[in-house]
């Protein structure tokens, strides 16, 4: 009796688990398992053999040790470094030389020497400062962490791992949907309006020490910059292939005066259905996230100091970008469909897309 009562249960959790596989499933295709369908409709219309789209080359991303600039080493004697106890800066020299101070990413590197400057500040103008010698000790070390603070913003921004990763293209493309694009957004221009700052006024570049490790990770745990980029790339791919089929619809649907093929009707449902409605709304979006990271990589450039990293931000979103390259592909897409559907009279694709409302 036990046994013929659990084999529901089984069959339920079986059910279940059947469930959850399709839903992982469905969530793990991505926007690409929609472009691959609307190529193999398109291709069926105008009768071709869809082709596997050719991707471009990402950017080669520069490597640390090219990248790397050199800091000068700034040493205090441990009887004097004892003295400034008395003030903030003995804390943060102390930190700086224990253990865990003394192995550091570019990250924690960065925040120490903005830490320091204004704990100098501090120091010079307490009454440590009336020893001469200590005033003097401060003040050397004071104008060489300042002249060395482009350097060490330069190391940060181009030799930092978790940077590093959100200016390269990652493994997968996501939903232009993804919700810590914002996020991640947010904290770049936390670190830039931060080392701007510290630049022009390093005595009141104080950092909360919350904000900095917060939108640190953020952006450690996001990889929607990563796939920003790989979706440009891969679009680029995509589109050309889609424009290589449209180009060929006036030809082989042939649409005339008095006659509209039914393949034409099957060829506005598919406008309708799979690009204006599913995959149009997805361009808008990574057009819109590509600009507002043009805003911010242009201000970044700025920080940094080597040219082939200039090279490397440019090919990422300068006129040659794979960003700008979709833009194009993506207004040729949309003039090739308005050639078809005014040729077969139908509504212009700016009156049959869903667009957002003024």
């Amino acid at each position: 009796m036990r046994r013929s009562r659990s084999v529901p249960k089984i069959i339920q959790l079986s059910y279940l688990w059947v469930v959850v596989i399709i839903i992982l499933t469905a969530c793990s295709r991505g926007p690409e398992a929609e472009f691959k369908t609307y190529q193999s409709r398109l291709a069926s219309l105008v009768n071709e053999t869809p082709a596997s789209p050719e991707f471009p080359p990402m950017p080669l991303q520069p490597s640390t040790s090219v990248m790397r600039q050199p800091v000068a080493e700034v040493t205090i004697g441990l009887v004097d470094s004892m003295r400034f106890d008395r003030c903030r800066l003995g804390a943060i020299i102390a930190e700086r030389n224990s253990s865990l101070g003394r192995v550091r990413n570019p990250a924690q590197v960065a925040y120490y020497e903005l830490s320091l400057l204004p704990a100098i500040a501090e120091c010079l103008n307490s009454e440590l400062a009336e020893d001469e010698r200590l005033a003097r000790i401060m003040q050397e070390a004071y104008e060489q962490k300042r002249a060395d603070l482009p350097a060490i913003i330069h190391n940060f921004l181009t030799t930092d791992q978790v940077l590093r990763d959100s200016f390269r293209g990652g493994r997968r493309v996501l939903s232009a949907d993804s919700t810590d694009f914002t996020a991640s957004l947010n904290a770049l221009n936390y670190l830039i309006r931060t080392f701007h700052h510290a630049i022009d006024d390093p005595l009141t570049a104080q950092l909360d020490l919350s904000q900095w490790h917060n939108h640190m990770r953020v952006l450690g745990q996001s990889d929607a910059f990563a796939s920003h980029w790989r979706a440009q790339q891969r679009l680029i791919g995509w589109l050309a292939e889609w424009n290589r089929l449209l180009a060929q619809a006036p030809e082989a649907i042939n649409c005339r005066a008095n006659h509209t093929p039914i393949e034409a009707n099957y060829m506005h449902n598919l406008m309708h259905e799979r690009f204006a409605q599913n995959i149009q709304p997805h361009l808008a979006r990574w057009n819109e996230q590509h600009r507002q990271l043009e805003e911010v990589l242009h201000p970044l450039q700025n920080l940094t100091l080597e040219e082939e990293w200039h090279r490397y931000l440019a090919a990422l979103i300068g006129d040659k970008s794979h960003g700008n390259q979709v833009r194009n592909l993506t207004r040729q897409h949309a003039e090739l469909w308005q050639a078809f559907l005014t040729s077969c009279g139908f509504d212009s694709i700016n009156n049959a897309s869903t667009t957002d409302r003024l």
